[in-house]
């Protein structure tokens, strides 16, 4: 192909078109990436459907590449909405009733785009998930439709797993933690993650994790991990996997070749490497803060000697990316609670970024976790009022950026309804904190008033540099919403409670072992302070909202009269005259 294109335009400029390039896969976007660096008479012509050139990187970091290069000219095209979707379907194969389950199904994985609605749905049809009863005219469903997302050819798996097991051990185990990672890896994250996994068993030369069987060297003198990596990668390179060692990024060729290797791990093994992947997230996160702040140090003294900046990768990803990477790997190794908190900070991130569509993405995971992940039943009834109510609040915000104002009254009306209805449990842990008394409650939880306190970050302000991302923000910003967790197992604290305080409540959680284990979802009185608080702190701005939102209704109406009634009286005076 390439070949081609460097003959046809040698003569003369020609430009190539691409429709529905979100869908393109990362081998493709190389090519493209290839072709626009090494022929310089070729542009190209793209269009994507929903997405921009910033929220492009939560797809591929490679599109967003591709997007951004000043020889591609990007075309936005519209794609179905919900209801849209219902309509096309119907008409399309003379369906009366629209099943929810399959509406849903096919529109979450084809976001309203039309040709892809319709290759999904023949498809489904052929591989008998589903069928249409002609009598009277609805759909039926036959299969699992879960088990079409792991639905690989057999020709394609057979491929795959002769060149895996092809290779030594060493190369399994990074493909298998490629694998893990739904978008192209970067190199100092395999390398990270991987150090990780081989410090967790150091016994040898050669270290085996006894709960997930990976094995990994140790790095030695004479050879890094990662280039022992590089090496034992060469033999499934071209077939199985690209290593772009310009933007030093790792990704699978295709999408189906990547849920292979993921299908021959055991669940445990991928809670595992999720884990570490999360964890490696934090690490960055820290290691970032500290060398920016270090760096900081150093340069207020004046004795900064100049570095040559080695060459970096192309592609960085914005810090709400990165959080909602982070949402990821926590909601796949059971840390539902954590995953909430950070696809919120990602949210806010996004929010302040003018990106309300990724917000909105974030948004509709914590939803879907929270409907559906089994570690949420572990958590307290308080914790998923508190939980559901941040989500509304912030849907209903992006609502009010998105001028949608009915909508933003439904998210909000959610929040009082949720505070009126489990009103009883409320109530129950009101009583309970007044008969057991208020907690000591230590300086780094609230701040400000009695009434309007919240949690604040104890995170430093660390200023912006060049060439720099992490996820901790470059500067204090007004915020309408409070942070909820100080998140410490990323950011830590800078001070601790006092000792003498932190015997008190060691005790004091001593001292209520027996009754938690009797009541499992039982919370103690200071957390429970804290849960009430912010959830009367959201039912206070919910309401506060809402009564602005009517009030801004109220006069565009009173507005409109006005107009209508000027314009009337305009039309008469010039029939006078």
């Amino acid at each position: 192909m390439f070949s081609m294109i460097a003959v046809v335009s040698a003569a003369k400029p020609i430009m190539l078109a691409f429709d529905d390039a979100q869908w393109m896969d990362n081998r493709s976007l190389s090519l493209v990436l290839k072709v626009l660096d090494e022929l310089p008479n070729v542009y190209f012509l793209i269009t994507v459907r929903g997405i921009s050139k910033h929220t492009a990187s939560a797809r591929s970091m490679l599109l967003a590449l591709v997007m951004s290069l000043p020889s591609v000219d990007i075309r936005q095209m519209n794609c179905f909405t919900y209801q849209e979707t219902s309509l096309f379907l119907c008409q399309q194969y003379h369906i009366t009733i629209m099943d929810t389950q399959v509406l849903n199904f096919v529109f979450e994985r084809t976001e309203g785009n039309p040709g892809s609605l319709a290759k999904l749905v023949n498809f489904m049809l052929d591989a008998k998930y589903i069928a249409i009863e002609p009598e009277a005219n609805n759909i039926v469903i036959l299969k699992d439709l879960d088990e079409m997302d792991t639905l690989v050819p057999q020709h394609i798996r057979a491929r795959v797993m002769s060149i895996v097991d092809s290779v030594d051990a060493l190369a399994q185990t990074a493909l298998k933690l490629l694998s893990i990672n739904p978008q192209p890896s970067e190199e100092r994250m395999v390398d990270g993650v991987l150090t990780f996994l081989s410090n967790a068993y150091s016994d040898g030369s050669m270290t085996e994790a006894s709960g997930i069987r990976l094995k990994v060297p140790k790095p030695t003198s004479e050879m890094s991990l990662l280039r022992q990596v590089r090496e034992s990668l060469v033999p499934c390179e071209k077939a199985l996997l690209t290593i772009d060692s310009h933007n030093k990024l790792y990704f699978f060729t295709t999408e189906e070749m990547r849920l292979v290797v993921y299908d021959t791990m055991l669940p445990s093994q991928r809670k595992v490497l999720h884990a570490l992947y999360a964890e490696w997230l934090k690490y960055a996160a820290t290691k970032v803060s500290r060398d920016v702040s270090s760096l900081a140090t150093v340069s207020s003294t004046g004795n900064v000697t100049t570095i040559e900046p080695s060459k970096a990768s192309a592609i960085h990803p914005m810090p709400y990316q990165r959080y909602a990477l982070l949402a990821y790997h926590l909601s796949q190794s059971d840390n539902p609670k954590e995953a909430l908190e950070a696809n919120y900070l990602a949210a806010e991130g996004a929010m302040e970024a003018k990106e309300l569509g990724f917000a909105e993405d974030c948004m509709h995971t914590s939803i879907k976790i929270l409907n559906t992940h089994p570690r949420v039943n572990d958590l307290s009834e308080l914790d998923t009022i508190l939980l559901r109510s941040r989500i509304e609040f912030i849907r209903g915000t992006i609502a009010v950026e998105n001028n949608d104002l009915s909508l933003a009254i439904t998210h909000l009306s959610c929040i009082t309804r949720l505070f009126n209805r489990k009103g009883s449990v409320l109530r129950y842990h009101t009583l309970n904190i007044q008969r057991e008394g208020f907690p000591i409650r230590s300086a780094l939880s609230f701040t400000g008033s009695r009434r309007t306190s919240f949690p604040m970050s104890t995170i430093d302000p660390v200023p912006a540099t060049p060439g720099c991302f992490g996820l901790v923000p470059s500067s204090p910003k007004v915020r309408c919403m409070p942070r909820l967790f100080s998140f410490n197992n990323i950011f830590p604290s800078s001070s601790r409670l006092e000792a003498p305080l932190s015997r008190q409540l060691t005790t004091k959680a001593k001292r209520s072992k027996m009754s938690t284990r009797l009541r499992p979802n039982r919370i103690q009185a200071e957390q429970t302070l804290e849960a009430l608080d912010h959830i009367n702190f959201y039912r206070r701005k919910a309401s506060a909202l809402i009564k602005q939102i009517n009030y801004a209704r109220k006069k565009q109406d009173e507005m409109h009269r006005h107009i209508q009634k000027f314009a009337q009286r305009t039309l008469q005076a010039k029939d006078k005259r």
